[in-house]
């Protein structure tokens, strides 16, 4: 390949990881209680909705109170621009370093949620024992973890009721041994796979 389209390749990773931040702010911002009205949030809006937007309109995406859409829309993104960065610095893509790519993509969301409820099991697991206040709080924190939670206990309880803190401990437990030996095998697998011959 050329230098030219060699700096075109990093140029346009470099857009999209600049775009991938914007992404990222225009999510965070719908989580929190700002004004709508405000030129930044305005201007934020008009770069990133239209591109949201049409991860939005496929309902699949949605789990009760959970939007994955944006997380969709930035996999995507991160996607490409590894790719393109990738051909940028080596000069060559092959179906092994696309599979990789998209491996480590796919681990990355995964990996996310694992540590989202890793932490959130053990910091509501440390507010039982020492019995922290807010209610509402925890309310909120409960209905978000407790299907997981007992989801990710079913095959240890055989469907038995257990204590609150024993799914919790026990799903933390579970949860930090996914991401440790996910982890490992992704970064074996993906080794293996970006030195495919085609």
């Amino acid at each position: 390949m050329t230098g030219v389209l060699l700096f075109l390749f990093g140029l346009t990773a470099s857009l999209l990881w600049i775009y991938l931040i914007l992404l990222f702010l225009r999510t965070l911002s719908g989580w929190f209680p700002l004004d709508p009205r405000h030129p930044a949030l305005r201007l934020l809006g008009r770069i990133c909705d239209p591109y949201l937007n049409y991860f939005r309109r496929f309902r699949w995406m949605t789990l009760g109170r959970f939007d994955f859409s944006p997380l969709a829309a930035i996999l995507l993104v991160s996607f490409v621009a590894n790719i393109l960065q990738t051909v940028s610095q080596t000069g060559r893509l092959t179906v092994g370093i696309v599979l990789a790519i998209l491996v480590q993509a796919l681990w990355g969301a995964l990996q996310y949620f694992l540590l989202f409820f890793l932490v959130l099991s053990l910091i509501r697991y440390l507010s039982l024992r020492l019995r922290w206040s807010g209610q509402l709080v925890w309310d909120l924190v409960d209905s978000v973890i407790m299907p997981v939670a007992q989801f990710v206990m079913a095959p240890m309880t055989k469907r038995r009721v257990r204590p609150y803190p024993y799914l919790l401990i026990g799903s933390t437990i579970i949860f930090a041994v996914l991401l440790v030996g996910g982890s490992v095998g992704v970064a074996y697998a993906t080794s293996w796979i970006i030195n495919l011959p085609f």
